[in-house]
């Protein structure tokens, strides 16, 4: 045929030349695709066929020589978790001769997951069907995509916990949600809460190992977060090998305390990982929000806790002030007619009334304990040297406690706010609490110091900020457990042998000390011994001591109103003060007493606080404001600090029952004089 050589013959030279250019593009082609950061290939569909053309830095993404390279071992390397969506892909794909792409997990001959983007077309070729497609490697790309989602998830996480907060979840909750967020959207592979106890700092909660219970030793991650106050992240060393840590391989750790304030360090959260350089600037940041939230909740419930105790010593002082109010009555009225039939009986009877009177003032004793405890007895408040008052208690105390007892002073140049008298008897209570917890001997060491009160524990307190003066008594005693410890101020609780104790020392101690505006706090530990620190408002200087006046009996015969609305109490009253000489006018209530002064000329008032409708405390006002010539003289069962409820009382004469009649007309002196 013209035109076209004949067999054998030589081809034209343009056709070796184009050849030779589809061959050098070939080659070119070849070589681009070669240095691709994926790999290109084209396939049947039949599994077990090898590739007609297969990119060779398979090998480097897939460990697989392209020789030996067939879909059925990639199918078979696929994720186990990933490899039924795949396949179901794949076929669906072969069926629809469609294009498709999708991303898997593939998991290498040396063991290292990746993530791969599979994308390709189906064609049919020569009636078969053939695969051409890239397979690229993602890795870095999920995981800053799962970065991402798990930081937006950790913030919703985070909000949604705080939230579960705020609506009253406890701190177990709390705990347990946090570690979920430590595990989940931080990625850890093991994480723990530890708070700090006098144990040391002890796992409370943990995932990723059985740790629950366990104590951080010196050298760990968290034990020195703890010693640090400060977060701590990086590569995790271990000076002890044999730690839990170590043999599990952790490579690296993020620590942050759990933070009350700016002294109290509740515990350390702790996350770690077998990976090294695991975690970044965003995870150490989401880990401290995590460990605010802990202790924002532990100081809620800390609070809580005081504001309940609180609520319960109110309620119970108000019941002990209402008991001794009517209790105090009756004592006035048993050691008042008792003092009256000591003239009228012989020496047996005498005797026998002796011990009824010695009963009576035990049992005052008592009601005045319960008055200290509900703060409502009678104070003096007046700047004192702290140290002088506990040197002139000193010496009865060491004579009393025993030679096994060793008692130790610290004086301080504190300068407080409160009644002598009754400071003197808070420690005496505290100091024979201490020889009781030492039945061995020991030491008790008393220490005067100075504080300042912040913001935050004033409030906690329930005390203005400021300079306090501190009194710490402290003993090497067998200490107290928690559960003793949370109720060593409740009244009538006592860890002491029936008829041994009332249950009330320490109550009064609590009663005075906040009645004085301060407030009273306890460590102990058992076997290590207890502290408690009573906390006084801090005065400028001493005032000088005033004179005392010694009035034993007015100058004369007084006209007497007399305002008590018990009707025993008023006839034992009046009996009183007749036979002392002076001429009486008994009225039960106030309104009664008004309409008397209005009428009668009258020396003094004498008036009980707790009168019903028109008080005591009022009745006194108006005496003062309409009739200042004429003094008045207040009793109660329970006056509380009445010179503080009015300017008008400032000075007023005050009368704790049960008293004496001989009490009774020192106080009557005092009012005439």
């Amino acid at each position: 045929m013209a035109g076209v050589p004949a067999f054998g013959d030589p081809e034209p030279v343009s056709t070796v030349e184009h050849r030779r250019e589809l061959a050098a593009a070939t080659e070119n082609m070849r070589a681009l695709v070669e240095t691709l950061p994926l790999v290109v290939y084209t396939a049947p569909l039949d599994e077990k066929v090898r590739p007609i053309f297969i990119a060779p830095q398979v090998e480097e993404l897939l460990g697989i020589p392209a020789e030996e390279f067939t879909f059925a071992l990639l199918l078979a390397g696929i994720h186990p978790d990933d490899r039924a969506a795949a396949e179901a892909q794949f076929q669906e794909a072969d069926r629809n001769q469609a294009d498709l792409t999708i991303e898997y997990r593939w998991v290498r001959p040396d063991g290292r997951v990746i993530w791969l983007e599979d994308a390709s077309r189906v064609v049919a070729v020569g009636g078969e069907h053939v695969a051409q497609g890239y397979l690229l490697d993602v890795t870095e790309r999920k995981k800053t995509e799962q970065v991402l989602a798990r930081r937006t998830d950790a913030r919703q996480h985070l909000a949604a916990l705080g939230r579960e907060s705020l609506e009253g979840a406890t701190r177990e909750q709390v705990m347990r949600g946090a570690l979920a967020i430590l595990r989940d959207d931080l990625g850890a592979d093991v994480g723990a809460i530890m708070e700090n106890t006098p144990e040391g700092l002890v796992v409370v909660d943990c995932f990723g190992w059985d740790a629950v219970g366990a104590i951080a030793k010196p050298g760990t991650p968290a034990y020195e977060v703890l010693q640090a106050r400060a977060t701590l992240a990086g590569p995790t060393t271990f000076a002890n090998k044999e730690s839990l840590l170590f043999r599990s391989g952790i490579k690296s750790t993020i620590g942050t305390p759990i933070l009350i304030d700016e002294r109290d360090t509740f515990g350390v959260v702790t996350a770690h990982s077998h990976l090294e350089d695991a975690f970044d600037e965003s995870q150490l940041a989401l880990v401290e929000q995590v460990a605010n939230l802990i202790g924002a909740v532990v100081a809620r419930e800390r609070h809580d806790a005081r504001t309940q105790m609180s609520q319960r010593l109110e309620a119970v002082g108000q019941l002990a002030a209402g008991i001794a109010h009517d209790f105090n009555n009756m004592l006035t009225v048993i050691s008042g007619y008792a003092g009256f039939a000591l003239n009228h009986v012989d020496a047996q009877g005498r005797a026998q009334l002796e011990h009824v009177l010695h009963a009576a003032e035990r049992a005052g004793t008592l009601t005045a304990q319960l008055l200290a405890f509900s703060r409502r007895q009678m104070l003096q408040r007046r700047p004192i040297h702290l140290a002088a008052t506990v040197g002139s208690v000193l010496p009865m105390l060491r004579t009393t406690l025993g030679e096994n007892v060793e008692v130790v002073e610290v004086p301080g140049d504190a300068i407080v706010l409160a009644d002598e008298a009754q400071l003197e008897n808070v420690l005496v209570n505290l100091a024979f609490n201490a020889r009781d917890a030492m039945p061995r001997g020991g030491r008790l060491t008393i220490r005067c110091e100075t504080a300042e009160v912040g913001e935050q524990e004033a409030q906690e307190q329930e005390v203005p900020p400021g300079s306090y003066g501190v009194l710490s008594v402290s003993d090497t005693g067998v200490g107290m457990p928690a559960d003793v410890l949370a109720r060593v101020f409740e009244p009538f609780f006592t860890t002491k042998d029936p008829g041994e104790g009332t249950g009330l020392g320490l109550a009064g101690v609590y009663g005075t000390i906040r009645q004085s505006g301060g407030f009273v706090s306890v460590e102990s530990e058992v076997g290590e011994g207890t502290t408690f620190r009573i906390h006084l408002p801090a005065a400028a200087a001493v005032e000088p001591p005033g004179r005392e006046v010694a009035v034993e009996s007015p100058a004369g015969p007084a006209r007497v109103l007399l305002v008590e609305d018990e009707e025993i109490v008023r006839k034992l009253l009046a009996e009183q003060l007749e036979r002392a000489g002076h001429r009486v006018l008994p009225t039960p209530a106030a309104s009664e007493a008004l309409q008397v002064l209005a009428r009668e000329p009258v020396d003094v008032v004498v008036s009980d606080v707790g009168l019903p409708g028109l008080g005591g405390a009022t009745l006194a006002e108006l005496v003062r404001e309409r009739h200042p010539g004429i003094g008045v003289l207040l009793i109660s069962g329970y006056p509380g600090d009445l010179p503080a409820t009015s300017p008008a009382l400032a000075g007023v004469q005050l009368l704790q029952k049960p008293f004496t009649a001989r009490e009774l007309e020192r106080a009557l002196a005092a009012v005439l004089a």
